[in-house]
Order: C-alpha cells, then sequence, then structure tokens
C-alpha cells in the first residue's frame, strides 16, 4: 500500500488501487524513482480528477522511503501515470556561498553540510581523510562531490532523513553479461534529452 501525503506532509490516506509500480534505482546517489498507474476515477474519496489528490509537488510514502511527485499524466484509457522521485528537496534547498571542510573523515563533513536540514549521519566506515572547497553550490551538491573525492557509497533512508556511508556496498558475485547466453535480443537507446543551447 502507498500511502499519499499533501503538500505540507500531511497524511491523506492509502493508496491501494494502483498498478505497475516500479521502482528504479540509480547507484551514484543511491537516488530512486517510483512510478506506477492508478485508475483516475476509482480514487477514494475524489471521483473525477486524480490530480486533485495526487497533485504535483504532493508527497507518497512506501514501507520505506517519502517520494515527490513530479509528474502525473492523464490518458484516454481512464489511467493516470504517476513518477515521483526521492524527498531530498530539503538538501536541494540549503546553499552555501563557501563550503570548506579540511582534513576530516566524511562523516564530520556531512556533519557540518547537514547541518539544519534535518538530515544525519547514521553509520560511517569511512574514515580516511581529505579536504572539501567548494562554492556557490547546495548541500545536495557538496554531498555528489564529497562521494568522488571520499571514493565512498552511500545508502539513503528518505523517511527517516538518514544517510549511510560506506566504502563499498556491492560485491562481485561473478556475474558478467554475453550475447551467446540465454539472451534473445539486444536494444539500443539513443537519446538526446540532454543536448542543450548555450548562448555566450
Amino acid at each position: 500500500m502507498l500511502k499519499l501525503l499533501d503538500k505540507n506532509k500531511v497524511p491523506l490516506y492509502g493508496l491501494r488501487a494502483y498498478k505497475d509500480l516500479c521502482i528504479e534505482r540509480v547507484l551514484e546517489l543511491d537516488d530512486r524513482t517510483l512510478s506506477f498507474s492508478v485508475p483516475y476515477r476509482n480514487v477514494r474519496g475524489y471521483v473525477y480528477n486524480v490530480r486533485s489528490v495526487l497533485e504535483l509537488e504532493g508527497y507518497i510514502e512506501t514501507r520505506e522511503d517519502r517520494y515527490v511527485v513530479k509528474e502525473i499524466r492523464k490518458s484516454t484509457d481512464g489511467m493516470a501515470k504517476v513518477v515521483a522521485q526521492l524527498d531530498m528537496e530539503s538538501l536541494e534547498g540549503k546553499v552555501f556561498r563557501v563550503f570548506k571542510s579540511e582534513e576530516q573523515p566524511i562523516g564530520k563533513a556531512l556533519q557540518l553540510v547537514f547541518a539544519g536540514t534535518g538530515w544525519t549521519v547514521g553509520v560511517c566506515s569511512v574514515t580516511k581523510k581529505r579536504t572539501l572547497s567548494m562554492s556557490n553550490v547546495s548541500a545536495l551538491e557538496v554531498l555528489k562531490q564529497a562521494l568522488k573525492t571520499y571514493r565512498c557509497e552511500i545508502k539513503v533512508h528518505s523517511k527517516t532523513q538518514v544517510i549511510d556511508v560506506y566504502g563499498q556496498i556491492g560485491e562481485d558475485r561473478g556475474a558478467y553479461f554475453s550475447s551467446q547466453l540465454n539472451l534473445r535480443k539486444l536494444d539500443v537507446q539513443s537519446t538526446s534529452y540532454d543536448f542543450y543551447t548555450e548562448i555566450e
């Protein structure tokens, strides 16, 4: 069951009538995207329009995480496709004109970054010391740079606002992909989403 919250994180009710639930995870920042389809005529309490309940910038909670609704697409077949991102808004909202952490382990550096955001550092198994120096950045950008500088990985618990830091989360299990074994077809995907025009 998914739990719906309004823009102020006040619980509304549980959502049971959904299908095609999918959670995609990006290893780099442990970022997750939640997507599912919901019939917009069968949402309890709101008969005609799913937007009146599942509004943009509203929240959805699963058992483990909290997500922010970023996209709602209604279609003519009576279904609405909902896409939500992991809730890390308070880290995106805190900005630093200058951030500097000299020769400290990542746990202490992240405590400086998270001050005032509600986020904390949970388990931290990385003890090496490094220096971070950045200007005009958000707390989320400092976190991304810290992961590159310290060469570590994190687990994000968005419901409790805790980040665990590890040297390496995954392990080598000896698996590999080969075009000769049990592979029925290969797909090549091309996109142009990341192109832009810069005028100087």
